[in-house]
């Protein structure tokens, strides 16, 4: 993953496997990924920061896919 934060490909992919014992246990999600040519310096979306990394941000999903957290789709207001 280090190679991704420091010289990523223009577009690349990840794959998240569902956790056991979660409402997405058996669950494949395939996410496409496009970084821009500025990454990260110039942020895709208000109040980015290029501290947070492809690493970072991967991190924090499957984090709320091993929780029940994304089941509350009320948190997800701000991304629309």
């Amino acid at each position: 993953m280090v190679e991704l934060n420091n010289d990523p490909p223009p577009h690349c992919s990840a794959t998240i496997i569902g956790p056991p014992e979660t409402a997405y246990q058996s669950g494949i999600f395939f996410l496409d990924i496009i970084f821009l040519s500025d990454y990260p310096l110039n942020p895709p979306q208000d109040g980015w920061s290029p501290a947070l990394t492809i690493t970072k941000v991967l991190t924090a999903i499957r984090s709320l896919v091993s929780s029940s957290a994304l089941l509350n789709l009320t948190m997800w207001n701000g991304f629309t």
